[in-house]
């Protein structure tokens, strides 16, 4: 159950973020983040990118580009712990919180909208002054570096990071770009 922050009557709230205590059991209805270059469903293994499509003329479609942001948070249960997903549709972010009384975790995940070849997500964990305990979040991926549509491979590591670059295994037309 979907519910806008505008229609539970709180005058302080966003109508423009949309927020539920559950994700939809159709993995179709999940949000979607882009920035009109970059775009993924949440929780989803691939991306599209503007402009890049696998398959001859009659056959052509996105490219199916293996997602690094798919990520899930999670922590123990605890008592008094709360979970909610939103959507904020004016900054263009996905926001999961899972709250308890001695913390709160955030991830969000959000298409830049100045370097607009980065899909990006972050987790914030902020204690409250009482609790003393360490807090201990799970972050789950299935990030395989394999598409249908790309011959990917590994680029040089750089200062701890790394990258995949590729080509589409079938141009549009016979002899176009891959």
């Amino acid at each position: 159950q979907l519910i806008s922050s505008s229609s539970t009557g709180m005058a302080a709230e966003d109508p423009a973020v949309f927020t539920s205590s559950a994700l939809p059991s159709d993995p179709r209805l999940l949000a979607t983040v882009t920035n009109a270059y970059l775009g993924t469903c949440v929780y989803r293994d691939i991306l599209h990118a503007n402009g890049v499509y696998n398959g001859a003329v009659g056959d052509t479609h996105r490219a199916d580009i293996p997602s690094p942001v798919n990520v899930r948070m999670s922590v123990s249960a605890e008592e008094n712990q709360s979970e909610t997903f939103s959507l904020d549709t004016r900054t263009g972010t996905y926001i999961h919180t899972i709250q308890s009384p001695g913390y709160t975790a955030t991830h969000r995940i959000y298409a830049h909208r100045s370097l607009v070849h980065l899909l990006a997500f972050s987790i914030t964990i902020r204690k409250s002054a009482l609790h003393t305990q360490p807090v201990t979040v799970n972050l789950q991926t299935q990030f395989i570096p394999k598409s249908p549509d790309l011959d990917l491979h590994r680029g040089a590591d750089f200062e701890g990071a790394c990258y995949l670059y590729g080509k589409t295994l079938i141009p549009e037309v016979e002899g176009g770009p891959q």
